[in-house]
């Protein structure tokens, strides 16, 4: 079935999302986020667009991105292809970044964008933290009247608030956000809450896959590291976020929790056995812990 044909008009504005394959992290550390946002700004340049507000979260980013000239495709496919040649570089990573190709949706009024912009700039309440300190959102810098970089355009966002202070008090009241406008087309990208619901996706993981081990092979060391490895796939599967992974199973960072999920793969095509107490895994879990939507 052909795609969609992209809607793109000249002027127009659009709210851009994407998130990690398999909803893995797509922002590993600290020079990943800079990165992205730097090919944000190579796209200014080449491709004319600004972006009105951004956030980017462990897995997933959100841009309100402007196109004078239309070419949000070309601008966006440029800066997803090319950072996720450089992530796959620096983090020995291969294969698909992304869940698929970025999704978009044209704002067609001012009441919608400035919601949007909200929305968007209040991304890290999802998962605890604190809005005014996340450091990579548009946010910080019309609260903390920075110097913007030249691609992002935060005197927009003043324009259709009333204003700078309107806008900050706009964001920052803890006031519900209309999001009715934005429930027809954007999913649900948040993390879980850090630590607890980690934690507790990870029990109960753990408990499924031990029950099971035990009913099919004893609990012998071999099946003591399977265990462990079929947990992390779990895990992985269920959204819990590779460095929580990493930190619960004792691997050393969110790329070793990647090739234990590749190694494990790997395994499971050749070994039926493994593949069998996989997969009853995933089916008793399924009943224990629901996917994320």
């Amino acid at each position: 079935m052909a795609r969609e044909q992209r809607i793109d008009p000249d002027n127009g504005t659009h709210h851009v999302f994407n998130r990690g394959n398999r909803k893995w992290d797509i922002f590993l550390d600290a020079d990943d986020p800079e990165i992205f946002l730097g090919l944000i700004g190579e796209a200014h340049r080449r491709f004319g667009i600004s972006v009105l507000a951004f956030c980017l979260m462990q897995n997933h980013f959100h841009l309100v991105v402007h196109c004078p000239s239309g070419g949000l495709s070309a601008a966006l496919q440029f800066v997803e292809s090319q950072y996720v040649q450089r992530f796959n570089r620096a983090h020995d990573f291969r294969g698909s970044l992304f869940e698929d190709r970025f999704e978009s949706i044209l704002v067609d009024s001012d009441v919608y964008l400035r919601q949007l912009m909200r929305y968007v700039e209040r991304n890290p309440l999802e998962i605890g933290f604190e809005i005014e300190s996340h450091p990579y959102s548009s946010l910080g810098y019309r609260i903390a009247q920075a110097s913007p970089p030249q691609w992002l355009a935060i005197e927009r966002s003043h324009e259709v608030a009333g204003g700078r202070a309107a806008y900050r008090q706009f964001v920052l009241d803890d006031q519900p956000t209309d999001v009715a406008p934005l429930a027809a087309g954007v999913r649900q990208m948040s993390l879980p809450a850090r630590r607890n619901h980690s934690t507790e996706r990870c029990e109960v993981i753990d408990a499924v896959v031990h029950d099971n081990l035990e009913l099919a092979s004893g609990w012998s060391l071999p099946a003591r590291n399977e265990a462990r490895d079929i947990s992390i796939v779990l895990a992985c599967e269920r959204g819990v976020p590779t460095a929580d992974v990493s930190r619960r199973y004792g691997l050393a960072s969110s790329s070793s929790v990647r090739s234990a999920v590749r190694r494990l793969e790997l395994r499971s095509r050749v070994d039926r056995g493994l593949q069998e107490r996989l997969s009853m895994s995933r089916r008793t879990l399924e009943v224990r812990l629901p996917r994320i939507a």
